[in-house]
C-alpha cells in the first residue's frame, strides 16, 4: 500500500547529504507514519480507554512495529532484499483481516451490553497491541527501507535513520492513541465496531485485488 497522499515521498525529498538533516527527515517520516488509515483503524479499535492506558497500548503497537521495521528494513538497506510482490500482497490482506477481527470483537462486546474496562487484562491488551504492530510493520517496512535508502544514500546514516524512524513512530503512536482513546470513549461501541469491520473488509478486498492505496 502506498503512502498517504504521497506525503512520505515529499518528506523524503527534503533529505540531504548532511547526517543531521537526513535523520530529521527520518524522524518526520516516523511522526507521520501512525496517521495511515489502517494504523488508526487498528489502534482505534484497541485504545478505547483512559489516556494513560491508551498511550501504553499505542507504545506497545509502536514497539511491535519497530521490531518488524528493523528486522525487515535492515536487509532492505544492506542488500535491497524485499519480499516478492505476491508475499507483500498476502501481508496486506492479512492486515485487513486483523482490522476486521478487531472490529468484530467490538461488535461482540457491544452485544454483551458494551465495553467494560478490565484492569487485570492490561498485559493481555499490551501483548495484543504489540502483535498487531508486528503485523503492520511487515506491511510497510520494505517500502520505508527503500524510501530511506533513496533519500539517504550513505548506508550508515540510512541505518541510523531507520532506527530513528522506528522510535519516532512508536512515540508518535503513543501520543495518537492517548488522544484517540479519550475521544473514542464517546463513540458508541456498535458504531465503532461496524466502521472498523467495514474498513477491514474494504482493505482486504483492495489488497487481494492489488488495488492502489487511495491515500
Amino acid at each position: 500500500m502506498g503512502s498517504m497522499f504521497g506525503l512520505d515521498e515529499k518528506i523524503a525529498s527534503l533529505a540531504s547529504a548532511r547526517p543531521l538533516t537526513a535523520l530529521a527527515v527520518a524522524m518526520l517520516l516516523g511522526l507521520r507514519h501512525p496517521f495511515d488509515p489502517d494504523h488508526l483503524a487498528a489502534i482505534g479499535a484497541m485504545a478505547r480507554q483512559g489516556r494513560a492506558r491508551s498511550a501504553a497500548i499505542g507504545l506497545s503497537w509502536g514497539a511491535g512495529h519497530a521490531t518488524t521495521v528493523i528486522a525487515v528494513g535492515v536487509p532492505v538497506l544492506l542488500w535491497t532484499a524485499v519480499l516478492p510482490h505476491p508475499a507483500q500482497r498476502a501481508v496486506e490482506t492479512f492486515i485487513g483481516v486483523v482490522i476486521f477481527a478487531l472490529g468484530a470483537r467490538l461488535l461482540l462486546r457491544h452485544g454483551r451490553d458494551g465495553l467494560h474496562p478490565h484492569p487485570h487484562r492490561r498485559p493481555e491488551r499490551l501483548r495484543e497491541a504489540y502483535a498487531v504492530g508486528v503485523v503492520h510493520g511487515a506491511g510497510g517496512s520494505a517500502g520505508i527501507g527503500l524510501l530511506i535508502l533513496g533519500a539517504i544514500p550513505n548506508l550508515d546514516v540510512a541505518l541510523a535513520g531507520l532506527l530513528v524512524f522506528a522510535l519516532s513512530t512508536a512515540l508518535a503512536m503513543g501520543a495518537v492513541a492517548a488522544g484517540l482513546g479519550r475521544a473514542l470513549r464517546r463513540v458508541p461501541v456498535g458504531l465503532a465496531g461496524a466502521s472498523t469491520c467495514a474498513f477491514g473488509a474494504w482493505y482486504v478486498a483492495a489488497a487481494a485485488l492489488g488495488a492502489p492505496y487511495p491515500f
